[in-house]
């Protein structure tokens, strides 16, 4: 959960057996060195934050305790290790030089660790920047002093094998008196329940030794049933070679009994089966591992090119040390089993049998037997489960998005990390989206604030009239400013009233448009337009928004979840965002 910087400070200054309370934030940057601009990430982190993650610089110096305490302090700024190597060159040089990031100049200061890309490698930053200059760089609101302003997440390092609980303790005696006598006082208009509840909110601890991101417990699942999946293919493949192997074996058996009868003895004859097989595993082995690598840089080229991802494509060696040994024992088992049984029947027996090829013993026809009885249960296993994933595929690819996204193109542009301001990026916003609609090809053109399917959001409370909302009553919608022809771009059916156009500028009557979800939500009946709303809460808020337009549902955030109740305003009555993204609809197949 995050917290305000207020409630850091007042915690960090609290006497607790640990190695430090440090904050951070990511954030998105433009960063800009030597004339060259690139878009990354960077992450604003208190001066505590490479200390209590106990790191050293690469090059230079990292950050440090008491450096920047003040409101817009801070002027220098910490390089990842990848962006070091890939924009810099593993320059030690570039320590001291100035770049810019979102328009902002700083100065290198050293570089991080390699390997260490932030506390989420789902999500890696390229820089790290004094946490006090989100004043004058963050896009959004988040501010310094104010209590009730939720956005820094916290960590600490706790040395002690039994110093969690004591550290525990002692933080929830301060949080808890931070809250009654700082941030209780700042509620307003909530009922006694609410109160209660806030006030005895849990100070949790949880352990982020493999990060803070939560994508390995909503991937485990999936991979989960990946590696089952490719267990059972291993598990076919290898019963397969055995029972070819097992044949080989009992043809073998008459050259195996003529060796004997030569004077050969055992250990000869398993040492000469021995290297064969072991020759068979290692080069199965071998040829495997350009086979794995290809396959790896297959599945990473699937993965859309704005879903970062820590994997690489390339081998451990202890992948490959456990792929040489599986090999070579599979191998080994599968053909030295019959070749033991060969070698403890009689020779002249086993000459009798492979001259008149009179088949295989009772022993080996039953092993055989079970071999293809399994093969043929886990192929069927197989394309059961096989069955179930190509069925799910099609439920995803069957949901009604509640749009037409088919000849829809998307792109996203963030003027205010070059240093653009918020009216100097609305006016860039207006002339690309009527540029766009010019173009050949071009059935229409549209921008929105907030992008969609993505896994992103932006919820707030609202007033809306004739709903009897109580205190402790979810007031909450999803929130989006779109410019005119959003929604003939995006094709969302309009259920009543009317769209936004170009006349709904800022200065004039505040309007919006709601989804079904929302008149649902907030009991509207048919009564819908003309109403009004307010994109706050409270028994005295003006309701200064007319509601225009209903559209039908549609899927904002994810696939999965059902359509959220919400709301839209038009983008000329809402020009202080700095990031948009653009959808543009061609009438061209390609």
């Amino acid at each position: 959960m995050t917290f305000s910087y207020s409630m850091w400070r007042d915690l960090s200054a609290v006497d607790a057996p640990h190695d430090g309370l440090a904050g951070f934030r990511n954030f998105g940057a433009n960063l800009a060195f030597d004339g060259a601009t690139v878009n990354g990430s960077g992450v604003f982190v208190t001066a505590n934050y490479f200390e209590v993650l106990g790191l050293a610089p690469a090059a230079g110096r990292l950050f440090r305790s008491g450096e920047f305490v003040n409101p817009g302090e801070g002027d220098g700024v910490v390089l990842s290790h990848v962006y070091w190597q890939r924009d810099f060159g593993a320059d030690p040089d570039a320590v001291g030089r100035s770049m810019i990031v979102n328009g902002k100049t700083f100065r290198i200061v050293g570089a991080a660790p390699r390997g260490f890309v932030g506390v989420n490698r789902f999500n890696p930053v390229d820089v790290f920047v004094p946490l006090p200059r989100v004043l004058d760089m963050a896009e959004i609101g988040w501010e310094l002093e104010p209590r009730n302003n939720y956005w820094m997440y916290l960590f600490t390092r706790i040395s002690a094998p039994d110093g969690a609980d004591r550290v525990r303790s002692i933080l929830e005696l301060g949080y808890r008196q931070f809250l009654r006598e700082l941030d209780a006082p700042l509620l307003d208009e909530v009922s006694d329940e609410y109160r209660q509840r806030f006030l005895t909110k849990p100070l949790e601890f949880v352990p982020i030794a493999r990060g803070q991101a939560r994508t390995l417990e909503a991937a485990r699942a999936p991979l989960t049933l990946m590696l089952a999946v490719t267990g059972v293919v291993l598990l076919v493949a290898c019963v397969n070679i055995a029972n070819l192997l097992l044949a080989l074996a009992l043809s073998d058996r008459g050259e195996t009994a003529v060796r004997m009868a030569l004077g050969a003895g055992r250990s000869q004859v398993m040492a000469r089966q021995a290297i064969q097989l072991g020759t068979l595993g290692a080069v199965g082995a071998v040829a495997s591992v350009p086979v794995g690598l290809a396959t790896l840089r297959i599945v990473l080229g699937m993965l859309p090119d704005n879903v970062p991802s820590p994997m690489s494509a390339s081998m451990d060696w202890r992948i490959l040390i456990s792929a040489f040994g599986v090999a070579s024992l599979a191998v080994l088992l599968a053909g030295l089993v019959p070749m033991i049984q060969a070698l403890g029947s009689r020779p002249i027996t086993a000459i009798r049998e492979q001259a008149g090829r009179s088949g295989a013993s009772r022993f080996s026809s039953r092993i055989r037997s079970a071999l293809v009885t399994g093969q043929i249960a886990l192929a069927l296993a197989l394309l059961t489960i096989s069955g179930l994933f190509i069925q799910s595929m099609v439920n995803i690819a069957r949901v009604d998005l509640g749009m037409n996204v088919e000849q829809v193109v998307q792109f996203a542009i963030s003027p205010a990390q070059n240093g653009y301001s918020v009216e100097r990026s609305q006016q860039l916003f207006r002339d690309l989206r009527a540029r766009l609609a010019e173009m050949p090809g071009v059935e229409s053109a549209t921008i929105s604030m907030m992008p969609l399917l993505s896994d992103s959001n932006w919820d707030n409370g609202v007033t809306v009239e004739g709903f009897d909302a109580s205190p402790d009553t979810d007031t909450s919608a999803s929130f989006n400013t779109v410019g005119e022809d959003y929604f003939d771009t995006l094709e969302i059916p309009l259920l009543a009233g009317r769209r936004f156009t170009a006349s709904d500028s800022n200065g004039g009557p505040k309007i919006a448009i709601v989804n079904q979800a929302f008149a649902d939500k907030f009991e509207m009946g048919d009564d819908v337009i003309g109403k009004r709303m307010a994109r706050s809460t409270g028994s005295g808020v003006e309701l200064d928004i007319e509601i225009v337009g209903l559209i039908a549902d549609a899927h904002y955030s994810t696939i999965k979840d059902e359509p959220p109740p919400q709301f839209y305003l038009p983008m000329r009555q809402f020009p202080n965002f700095s990031a948009a993204m653009f959808y543009v609809r061609s009438v061209l197949d390609r």
